[in-house]
């Protein structure tokens, strides 16, 4: 999955449930960030 950087912060940083399926590896995520169209962070 995709998402941008403003997104992943609001679902999944403030957000316990999003915390446990980060914690739990069940989802595979690219956050980029929308401005410049670069990869922040990736969640194998």
């Amino acid at each position: 999955m995709a998402l941008p950087l403003t997104a992943f912060t609001d679902l999944f940083e403030g957000e316990k449930f999003g915390k446990i399926l980060l914690d739990n590896h069940r989802l595979k995520i690219i956050i980029f960030n929308s401005q410049t169209e670069d990869i922040v962070r990736w969640i194998p």
